[in-house]
């Protein structure tokens, strides 16, 4: 157990001294520095790859691996039926999405006309005494 994880830890230290030096490598390149860039790239390729944790998920599949796979998927009828189900759940809410516009749309459309039918009373003198008399512009006769 010990020495797996004392392996684990070396791979990690290669690492983090590979990444050290490729940060300062920019800085002195075309320098004797370069022999070392390497060695570090070399220690990484042989120890640090191992630490990488999407090395560890499993084998890479294939394109056709993950064909078959949703071939397999679609002839499940559970599958099916949970797709089913939530393909109705996503029509369920775009239906209550579009009343919900089509009711904002009558009420903004409601609330224009009010605001026209206030502007129109608003014109209309309402008696003798308080009748509205609009002012005079400047510059008309």
């Amino acid at each position: 157990m010990f020495d797996a994880l004392e392996r684990e830890l070396m791979a990690e230290l290669e690492r983090l001294i590979f990444q050290q030096h490729v940060a300062i490598a920019s800085t002195s390149y075309g320098t004797p520095f370069t022999d070392e860039i390497d060695g570090a790239r070399s220690a990484f390729s042989k120890h640090g790859r191992l630490t990488l944790p999407w090395l560890k998920w499993g084998p890479e599949k294939t394109l056709a691996d993950l064909w078959e796979e949703r071939c397999k998927r679609h002839k499940d009828p559970r599958y099916r039926m949970a797709i089913k189900q939530l393909q109705d759940e996503l029509d369920a809410d775009a239906k209550k999405i579009a009343v919900a516009v089509e009711e904002e749309l009558q009420l903004r459309m409601r609330a224009v006309e009010h605001r026209r039918k206030l502007n129109e009373a608003a014109k209309q003198p309402i008696g003798r005494r308080y009748a509205r008399v609009p002012r005079r512009k400047r510059g008309r006769a």
